[in-house]
Formats: C-alpha cells, structure tokens, sequence
C-alpha cells in the first residue's frame, strides 16, 4: 500500500510520540533510580515480522524482539500484550 507524503509524515510523528509516551510512562513509573537518573531502559515499537518500526538505531540492542518472538510465537500474541525483556 502506498501512502502520500503528507499522510506518511503524520503516522511517523504519531509513532514518534507515542514511542516518546512509552519512554515517559517508563521513567515515571520506575521503581529504580537508576532507571530514572540514567534512562537505562529503550522503548520502541516493532511491525509483526518483528522489525523496528520506531526506535533509536543503538547496536547494543540488535535482535532484541528475536529471543521474545521465539519463546512467544506470533498467533499466541495478543493486543495489549506486553513482554518485558
């Protein structure tokens, strides 16, 4: 499916904002300081294949959905879901 322009900038900065969401809520709510003073943690949203969609590019995270996808295979996975990892 193609999309215009104007359209595909809009879903990228809605993306952007709520992997930004993500990233808040997680620093928020840590229990952690270390987690909070540091920002020791990565956010980002992955298409089904598992691919990054939205994130930062750090090579220290590779294939980090690879080892969720394989203990949880895609059918069983359902929305709201989430994997901690």
């Amino acid at each position: 499916m193609l999309c215009d322009p104007v359209s595909l900038e809009i879903i990228r900065g809605a993306a952007r904002a709520a992997q930004a969401e993500m990233e808040a809520l997680l620093e928020r709510t840590a229990m952690s300081a270390f987690i909070r003073e540091k920002k020791d943690f990565y956010t980002a949203l992955f298409d089904a294949s598992g691919a990054m969609a939205v994130g930062s590019d750090l090579p220290i995270f590779g294939d980090i959905v690879g080892p969720v996808t394989a203990r949880y295979p895609l059918e069983s996975m359902q929305p709201g879901d989430l994997y901690w990892y």
